[in-house]
């Protein structure tokens, strides 16, 4: 099945779930999944992405493959880390796919979209209260914002633990 010029993947392979993060990780790289697609799969969210989203060290681009629309959000290449490698398998066959951490993700997601400064725009993330509290990892996301030295994420994230009291 012809996916982009000179890009071809087996027919079987566009049912399978993580299919569009194989995709997104070979459409453009470096990459990773990244902002609400890595929180959705982690169920940090619970709305569906419709776009893939992902971070690059290269310029911002967007694509278009078998109607799904990737999007690539340029980062300096200090702040490209914080991601994982996960494996899926495919009738006998293990592919590999490279997706932030939780705690990146949500990093990611602050960074690049820059519009999310008071609780009401907080809230429109509908962070998981669940997920928040049992499966992120404060210290990582203390580290993290070491690594960015960024004030005003310093702040989002204050205002995230206040608003969740965590």
């Amino acid at each position: 099945m012809h996916l982009r010029k000179g890009w071809y993947c087996f027919r079987e392979f566009p049912q399978v779930p993580e299919f569009s993060f194989l995709v997104a990780n070979n459409l453009y790289s470096p990459s990773y999944i990244s902002h609400q697609e890595a929180l959705l799969y982690y169920g940090l969210i619970p709305e569906y992405i419709v776009d893939s989203t992902s971070i690059t060290t290269k310029k911002t681009e967007t694509f278009t493959v078998l109607d799904k629309t990737y999007k690539y959000y340029s980062i300096h290449p200090r702040f490209f880390f914080g991601f994982v490698l996960k494996n899926m398998t495919v009738n006998g066959w293990t592919r590999s796919f490279m997706i932030a951490d939780r705690e990146k993700a949500i990093l990611d997601l602050l960074y690049l979209f820059d519009f999310y400064k008071t609780k009401e725009d907080l809230a429109e993330i509908r962070f998981n209260e669940s997920a928040l509290e049992n499966d992120i990892d404060w210290q990582k996301i203390d580290e993290y914002l070491g690594r960015f030295n960024i004030k005003i994420l310093d702040k989002i994230i204050r205002l995230i633990r206040k608003i969740h009291q965590l």
